[in-house]
């Protein structure tokens, strides 16, 4: 309730600190009712939620009829000026110290940029004749086996033997023989 006692007298201008105030944009603004007018409900929680209500209200129509402004006191405009100038003048400085080293740093880059590209020329033409060489050692081996075989050439006669079928098992057929012949071979010694 102090709050809202407080909202309802708020009017004009309020400095906060230094450089900081909430300044009045609006003379005519509606007034809402004051606190004396209203009948607050005895209930704690209904009270409370009411106190509530009006001073989210009273503080809308606070910020809707005040602006805050911000005021730079003129020292710290000079402190800044005079900060910026000192830096320009360390900046200026630095630039004296660093534009010679830069200017090497470009100036070795030239110099050792043809040697890159003299470098570089150097290893794309010894892949080109490598390759013209494999290409004059493949040629001189396909002339090399074209010639030599055109004059030669043999032919081989390969002799394999010729088998005969027949319809009985018993007949000598190729390199067969017959079941008797096999046993009179293998048992042979033995009957001596």
């Amino acid at each position: 309730e102090r709050a809202l006692r407080l909202a309802d007298s708020a009017e004009g201008n309020f400095e906060i600190t230094d450089g900081i105030a909430f300044v009045q944009t609006e003379k005519d603004a509606p007034k809402g009712r004051s606190l004396n007018e209203i009948s607050l409900p005895e209930d704690p929680e209904a009270r409370e939620s009411e106190i509530d209500g009006l001073l989210v209200e009273r503080a809308a129509r606070f910020l809707g009829t005040h602006t805050l402004q911000f005021k730079v006191p003129k020292e710290s405009v000079e402190d800044m000026q005079r900060s910026l100038d000192e830096a320009r003048g360390k900046k200026k400085k630095v630039k004296k110290l660093l534009l010679p080293l830069l200017l090497l740093l470009k100036l070795k880059a030239a110099a050792l940029l043809p040697l890159a590209l003299g470098a570089l020329a150097l290893i794309a033409f010894k892949a080109l004749i490598v390759g013209k060489i494999a290409l004059i050692l493949s040629a001189i081996i396909a002339l090399k086996k074209l010639f030599d075989k055109k004059g030669e050439q043999s032919y081989e006669v390969v002799a394999h033997p010729h088998y005969s079928h027949s319809s009985s098992y018993d007949d000598h057929h190729g390199y067969a023989r017959s079941m008797d012949a096999a046993q009179n071979l293998a048992y042979g010694a033995h009957a001596q």
